[in-house]
């Protein structure tokens, strides 16, 4: 190479530009923990459906039988006991099929002072006066367990209303629980069938396949950020425009 283009060629350095480091160094940290969350909600969703596939095809439980300090999420079992209908809370904005509607929940008495809340099923908004009953008398009901993981932020506290049914945003338990002044079984009983109402439940939120979409966004964001901090801070553009217009002559 000729000595004289040699030494013109120019060097790859470092020159720091104080804000673009800054904006990176705040960014960079919480595009790769958002990454990683991600992936980490994607190995839980991955692990509730192992455990549903298996618990739904599992031979049904007696309710009475079942221990609170394990695990039961979708543990498939029956139940005898007494609806209270005159007490019954409907779950708001709950869509189905485009359709908003409401999640019909009812306490059941399944022992001297024991209650669940039975999640009967989706009832659509214009059918809220109109839900279905069921016999005054001893039921005996079948479906599966089911507690929420988080429920979904909601917008401002609970409006205290008088008369039953009651609309509520979320079925958090502690506010069930005050309004119906009873303790609850620590997990709902979703109905396998419920005549007039749409059962059909599906695993709600996202998909594994779309956490693992959003984990590559923004691990790809940090990547961004790294390449632009190397180029803003460098001499890396200059040199490789050099490079390439050496390379074609």
């Amino acid at each position: 190479m000729d000595p004289r283009r040699a030494a013109e060629q120019p060097r790859l350095r470092w020159h720091w530009n104080g804000k673009l480091v800054a904006f990176c160094v705040v960014l960079l940290p919480i595009t790769v923990a958002a990454g990683f969350w991600q992936l980490g909600r994607a190995e839980e969703k991955r692990h509730a459906r192992a455990v549903h596939e298996q618990r739904e095809n599992a031979v049904p439980v007696d309710l009475v039988a079942i221990d609170v300090a394990a695990d039961q999420q979708f543990r498939t079992v029956v139940v005898s006991g007494w609806p209270d209908q005159q007490h019954q809370f409907l779950v708001d904005n709950r869509m189905r099929n485009g359709r908003a509607g409401y999640e019909v929940l009812l306490p059941l008495r399944f022992g001297p002072d024991q209650w669940i809340l039975v999640n009967r099923g989706w009832l659509p908004r214009e059918q809220r006066g109109s839900i279905p009953a069921l016999p005054e008398t001893r039921v005996r009901l079948s479906g599966h367990l089911y507690r929420a993981a988080r429920l979904a932020p909601v917008l401002g506290p609970e409006e205290v209303v008088e008369g039953w049914p009651q609309v509520i945003q979320q079925p958090a338990p502690e506010l069930l629980e005050q309004r119906l002044g009873r303790e609850l079984f620590p997990y709902q009983l979703r109905l396998d069938e419920s005549p007039g109402l749409e059962t059909g439940w599906v695993m709600s939120g996202l998909t594994v396949q779309q956490h693992l979409g959003y984990a590559v966004q923004w691990f790809a964001l940090s990547a961004a950020l790294l390449i632009l901090g190397a180029i803003g801070n460098s001499t890396l553009p200059e040199w490789w425009r050099v490079r390439r217009r050496r390379s074609h002559e």
